[in-house]
């Protein structure tokens, strides 16, 4: 049985990033050490050196899991022309072999109230997606906490959804599922092909609060990293990136990050500018 909180809004979608991420980039560990000073920000080597090491996110063995289906995406074929596609939400590869026989979901961490989570919608004949998120109240109850509905562009690549500030915050050490479904056929949302993950808000100690407090913008992602806070380090580096879309080093952190954790071809995809408001 689900119990609905009531909460639904259908908006347009907001995408955090507005560039294309060539696949020419080379790998963070590729670049040589004077490569560094030829930056836009006079810092010393060692200080970026560290920073980009950082980005390299730490993917442990054994980490907090939801019994919940899971994979990469599920459901039925809606490529144009009748062509299979995949759906893959920006979350670490990890324990792959574990997920397909428990049909468990790796628990990634935020500190952020409204959170932000990206996935790569490639080429589609649907129109249409659908974002909800769950929180377990009992054994056997969920409660839906928020769920929005978005119209799908027409050209592939990545998006955003981030909570918005009027709704609920996340709770501190409260676990949550959530799911995109791209709708393959209105009429039988069985067909949806299907995506999840799952995110605990944790609570900014005190000692991570003050990195990030004192850190230059650009540094905080690997703060974030080095923490094994995945939502967090992902979602501030694709701000950046917005804001700096020829940063060259910036491009250069988001393809070795997302290459640490399995995502070496999402990092090459183009991101989207926009999508439309479902009526």
């Amino acid at each position: 049985m689900k119990k609905s909180s009531g909460y639904f809004k259908t908006f347009s979608l907001t995408l955090s990033v507005g560039l294309a991420v060539s696949a020419t980039l080379p790998a963070i560990a590729s670049i040589k050490d004077n490569a560094f000073s030829q930056g836009s920000h006079n810092r010393s080597e060692i200080v970026l050196g560290q920073r980009l090491s950082r980005l390299r996110f730490k993917v442990r063995g054994i980490r907090p899991s939801m019994s919940r289906e899971g994979g990469i995406s599920r459901g039925a074929t809606c490529g144009l022309n009748g062509q299979p596609v995949e759906v893959t939400a920006l979350l670490p590869k990890t324990n792959e072999a574990e997920l397909s026989t428990k049909k468990e979901i790796e628990v990634e961490k935020t500190v952020s109230a409204h959170p932000t989570f990206l996935i790569h919608v490639p080429q589609t004949s649907a129109k249409n997606a659908a974002f909800l998120m769950k929180k377990k109240i009992s054994a056997t109850e969920d409660e839906i906490v928020y769920e929005q509905n978005v119209a799908l562009p027409e050209t592939p690549g990545i998006v955003s959804i981030s909570l918005p500030a009027d709704a609920a915050a996340l709770e501190v050490g409260q676990s949550y599922n959530w799911t995109f479904q791209v709708v393959c056929d209105p009429t039988d949302r069985e067909k949806d092909l299907t995506v999840e993950g799952a995110v605990q808000r944790i609570e900014l100690d005190s000692s991570l609060a003050n990195k990030l407090q004192q850190a230059e913008p650009r540094d905080r992602p690997g703060i974030y990293a080095e923490a094994e806070i995945w939502t967090d380090a992902l979602s501030t580096l694709a701000d950046l990136r917005k804001a700096n879309p020829n940063d060259q080093q910036l491009q250069d952190d988001w393809n070795d990050l997302l290459n640490s954790v399995g995502l070496d071809t999402i990092a090459q995809a183009t991101v989207i500018d926009s999508l439309n408001r479902v009526n």
